[in-house]
């Protein structure tokens, strides 16, 4: 950083950071099963 420019970036590193909090925030929050893929994406259209 020069005179409160940020000349590089890390972009791999931030990715990775967001990454991490994005799973910690799943976690936490119990909606992690809403990622989890049924079986098959379509609903029967009877049963």
């Amino acid at each position: 950083m020069e005179d409160y420019r940020v000349l590089s970036v890390d972009e791999a590193e931030i990715l990775e950071g967001v990454q991490a909090a994005a799973e910690r925030m799943l976690e936490r929050s119990g909606l992690r099963r809403l990622l989890d893929m049924p079986a098959t994406p379509w609903r029967p259209s009877h049963d």
